[in-house]
């Protein structure tokens, strides 16, 4: 079986190069003379050594992955959505280990690692700027919002954060991994699809949304950490597109072609980009739920709150994207949408407990009530959702699958029943 990427099992045996196989043809035959039967000579013998040439490439495959060995605080990590940690785990276990000769992670796993963690570790300059280098701060002290800018001659960055007092963090953490929930808060998307997800806070999407000078059809990888125990002490999440690949790059330098968008992540095939639409070479955002123990003068909160810090960057797509104070106006229109959303919304239940993120929110609930002080306000529960919002969640013949109700248990016994 598999455990997040790990698989166990009795190794394959590979054929021996001195008894070679018998492949199969594609009719199921193993004697070359029934082909002959159909065929001439010199078109068996070519059937028979494409196949025998896959059958021992697909042999060499499942021995590989029968190889591949599971560590119990490996697996543990990544179940919990803590990659960084499962990066250190195995950075401890190819160092104790011959590297070359035990593998830990299928190739799958070990992409996604990668690339997370090296997500993370370019986000944490995104997340904590500094102002020696060009950025703008301005600060608004009615909302409490906390504004940086910088724009550069390729980009435009922005930093902000906030304080959400009466909003769980775990409720911010479902609502920013739960990509597709973006459409509650966010009138501008039109269209979202899951182009893959692998239940560990890592997924790819594609999104179409109207701004207002294009229609935006964009792929975007959803990354979410449990960092609370690293330095940075948040709940991490970022959505960033793709990166092209190095030899895809060479082709086109020598090719001439304008198409500057990768046309696979992850294994999966990237649909166009739709007629009249334009697709982002460059969108990285970082989103930090930090949560909060203490008030302004050391007191505990009454309520739970955590302070949400988010960071932009990408290229600047309309003129107003340079001003300052337009783009404080968007911050602080998007702190008050989000907000409104964790309030209100019965779909951060639904998730929490059917989401293929479910075992993670789990891990990240349990993980902050370790990590919360005893005097801290407790967390808010989970919004109960009457059957009218259960529905709309249930496939329309559910009901059919439901055991009737038999007369005989629901009638009351009587007294003849009673006395036996």
């Amino acid at each position: 079986g598999t455990t997040m990427g790990m698989k166990r099992g009795p190794p394959v045996a590979a054929p021996s190069a001195s008894a070679p196989t018998r492949p199969l043809t594609p009719s199921g035959c193993t004697d070359g003379g029934k082909i002959a039967a159909h065929s001439n000579k010199h078109a068996a013998k070519e059937v028979a050594e494409r196949s025998g040439e896959e059958e021992v490439n697909r042999v060499a495959t499942v021995q590989k992955q029968s190889c591949i060995v599971e560590d119990i605080m490996l697996s543990t990590a990544l179940r919990a959505g803590r990659w960084i940690e499962a990066r250190q785990r195995l950075e401890s276990l190819e160092a104790t280990g011959n590297s070359e000769a035990v593998q830990y992670l299928d190739d799958s796993t070990m992409e996604r690692l990668r690339r997370i963690n090296a997500r993370f570790e370019d986000s944490l300059h995104e997340l904590k700027p500094k102002e020696q280098d060009g950025w703008i701060l301005n600060q608004t002290a009615n909302h409490g919002l906390d504004f940086r800018f910088r724009l550069t001659s390729r980009t435009l960055e922005v930093v902000s954060s906030k304080v959400f007092e009466g909003v769980d963090a775990l409720h911010a953490f479902i609502g920013l991994c739960e990509f597709d929930l973006q459409r509650k808060y966010d009138k501008q998307i039109l269209d979202v699809q899951a182009l893959e997800q692998v239940g560990t806070g890592d997924s790819l999407w594609r999104i179409v949304k109207q701004v207002a000078v294009a229609k935006e059809d964009n792929v975007l990888h959803v990354s979410c950490i449990d960092a609370l125990d690293e330095p940075l002490g948040a709940l991490w999440v970022s959505t960033y597109t793709p990166v092209l690949l190095a030899a895809r790059n060479r082709n086109e330098a020598t090719s001439g072609s304008g198409d500057r968008h990768p046309v696979e992540a992850c294994g999966v095939t990237l649909p166009a980009p739709q007629d009249g639409s334009v697709r982002l070479e460059l969108w990285k955002t970082v989103y930090a739920v930090t949560p909060v123990w203490r008030g302004k003068h050391g007191t505990t909160p009454h309520t739970p709150a955590f302070r949400l810090t988010c960071g932009l960057c990408r290229h600047p797509s309309q003129a107003a994207c340079v001003f300052p104070v337009f783009m404080r106006r968007e911050v602080d229109a998007f702190f008050q949408r989000f907000q409104t959303f964790l309030r209100d919304s019965g779909d951060l239940s639904w998730r929490a407990l059917f989401s293929p993120n479910a075992e993670m929110y789990e891990c990240v609930r349990k993980h902050l009530a370790e990590k919360a002080p005893p005097a801290a306000a407790p967390p808010m529960p989970l919004k109960l959702l009457p059957l009218l919002e259960l529905s709309v969640h249930l496939p329309h013949d559910w009901a059919d699958f439901c055991e009737p109700c038999l007369h005989t248990e629901l009638a009351p016994r009587s007294n003849h029943d009673e006395l036996g």
